[in-house]
């Protein structure tokens, strides 16, 4: 079974990079202050509309639900360093547990996830790769780290 249609959108990967000179793949750096300043998330502009690999139709939710929040924006920094949306096999997965793992995710009919803010920590949930099932009590867990044990 394949997984689902990748298309645009968020977070962008390193080959959707605009050729900027920034590291940094958000549109403002956080800098250490006592007031933090509006950062906001924004995928490149498209070079070309068969070049650029996502899971997402639309950012400006995300862009909400993450704000200002420096401990977001780190995990953001994550799902895009562990690059989990890249990979079909994952998403395809996603779809299909998303309800069974509790996860208020919508895919549109594509296969996307469609965010909203509300929905904005069970994505980075997913992404991470935190939610997780024990086996010896068939309970799901959100977990700070996916750290590989043996």
């Amino acid at each position: 079974m394949a997984g689902p249609a990748l298309s645009s959108g968020w977070p962008p990967s390193d080959d959707d990079r605009d050729g900027s000179t920034s590291d940094a793949w958000w549109a403002s750096p956080v800098r250490p202050s006592n007031r933090p300043e509006q950062v906001r998330i924004e995928p490149p502009p498209p070079r070309s509309p068969h070049g650029l690999k996502g899971s997402f139709r639309v950012s400006s939710p995300l862009n909400d639900y993450v704000g200002t929040n420096r401990i977001h924006l780190r995990r953001a920094v994550a799902i895009q360093q562990k690059g989990l949306y890249k990979d079909a096999a994952f998403m395809g997965r996603l779809l299909a547990e998303h309800a069974r793992m509790n996860l208020a995710i919508a895919f549109d009919d594509a296969g996307r996830i469609v965010p909203t803010v509300e929905s904005g920590r069970d994505i980075f949930q997913a992404l991470l790769d935190h939610r997780l099932e024990s086996r010896l009590t068939l309970r799901m867990f959100d977990v700070p780290s996916t750290e590989r044990v043996g």
